[in-house]
């Protein structure tokens, strides 16, 4: 007798035991549970629209606003009066050198009232009628005022608009930044010079750290 109940228990023991493991295969191995996520979309759903590559290198940043070619002073070439852009002085009456920063200006006399070949300058060409503005950053100057003028060149010679628009007192070793704005009616090329003033002794200097004019409306 207990024998047939033992092997009864055994045969109850195993059939449960199928019947579990068909539930877990039908359940885990057999067809995917259904979808159900209402904020997702459902398989096969889902399509490419388009494809951005990544950017390997940094966009090119945006050209500088200065309409003065060279107006950093940066470039200098080798043997040469002046950094390019720049038109070098009458050597009789003052100098260019480069420096880390720029270019130092040291007069011999001064040069107000001498022909504009004489004076350091700079231009813009085919600039049209607006508003501009010119900005001066420096280091000095000592031993003399010194001015910034502002020229239209016409085919007949330079019409002055304005021969002191900046002007860079004498200072304490320190750099400034002087700006000014102006109107032009007239379009044409612009030459900006800068001379010292009747006062300046022998061995006046001035450090140039940038000249920079740029457009601020109009046009």
């Amino acid at each position: 007798m207990n024998i047939f109940r033992t092997m009864k228990r055994m045969r109850m023991s195993l059939g449960l035991f199928g019947l579990g493991a068909v539930l877990i295969f039908s359940g885990g191995c057999g067809r995917p549970a259904p979808f159900d996520d209402p904020e997702m979309p459902r398989p096969g759903t889902m399509i490419v629209l388009s494809v951005d590559p990544v950017e390997r290198t940094p966009r090119a940043a945006p050209k500088d606003s200065n309409l003065l070619e060279g107006g950093d002073f940066a470039s200098w070439w080798v043997g040469a009066g002046a950094p390019q852009g720049v038109f070098p002085p009458d050597e009789r009456l003052s100098r260019l050198e480069k420096t880390d920063t720029g270019m130092r200006q040291t007069w011999n006399a001064p040069d107000t009232y001498e022909e504009l070949a004489a004076r350091t300058r700079m231009q813009v060409p085919n600039l049209t009628p607006g508003e501009y503005e010119v900005e001066v950053v420096a280091r000095g100057p000592a031993g003399a005022t010194v001015s910034m003028g502002l020229w239209l060149e016409q085919p007949d010679g330079a019409v002055e608009i304005d021969d002191d628009f900046i002007q860079l007192t004498a200072s304490a070793e320190r750099v400034k930044r002087f700006s000014r704005r102006f109107t032009l009616g007239t379009g044409g090329t612009l030459l900006l010079t800068a001379h010292a003033g009747l006062g300046a002794a022998p061995g006046a200097e001035i450090w140039w750290h940038q000249w920079r004019v740029t457009r601020t409306g109009g046009g």
